[in-house]
């Protein structure tokens, strides 16, 4: 499934036009390519319920103009659970999101909305400049450790804050 995004944004002279990307509540598989964050109008990006697998990688913060980015339940669609029979016994497998939230997200200058509840991250908050516009934030069902940012807990404008650090 993950071909047809990658042909989709291989031909760099449309990719670089786009501007928003939902490819949300689909089945696609593999690690979602670092050349869609290689528009400069990209601004929201929305790719949850499907089934990736891999890292968020750092690549996503090459996308100044994103001001939307959800990727809550990457791999939580319908379709990426598979069961095996085996020996009289059930084994269910899934794909899985490893790996951290990449840093930069936190001082990316226009984004507004960030949404990675669901993923099972085991990640660090990073430090929110004060001029960032970042005010709603979804980070549920992940593994956070750490302390969350003074940073972010003296930003006014932080309309919605979800999320559990142990």
């Amino acid at each position: 499934h993950n071909y047809y995004l990658n042909i989709l944004f291989s031909n760099s002279t449309f990719h670089e036009r786009i501007s928003i990307v939902d490819v949300s509540n689909n089945g696609f598989t593999g690690s979602i390519p670092d050349e869609l964050f290689h528009s400069r109008e990209l601004e929201t990006f929305v790719v949850g319920q499907n089934c990736f697998s891999g890292t968020i990688s750092n690549s996503v913060c090459n996308a100044a103009a994103l001001s939307t980015l959800d990727i809550s339940g990457l791999t939580s669609g319908s379709n990426c659970v598979t069961h095996f029979h085996i020996f009289g016994l059930d084994f269910y497998t899934s794909s899985a999101v490893g790996g951290s939230i990449p840093e930069c997200l936190f001082s990316m200058e226009r984004l507004n909305v960030f949404s990675a509840a669901g993923n099972g991250l085991r990640s660090k908050l990073g430090e929110v400049p004060q001029s960032s516009l970042l005010s709603n934030i979804s980070l549920s069902y992940n593994r956070l450790y750490g302390t969350i940012p003074e940073s972010l807990m003296n930003k006014s404008d932080v309309h919605y804050f979800i999320g559990f650090v142990i």
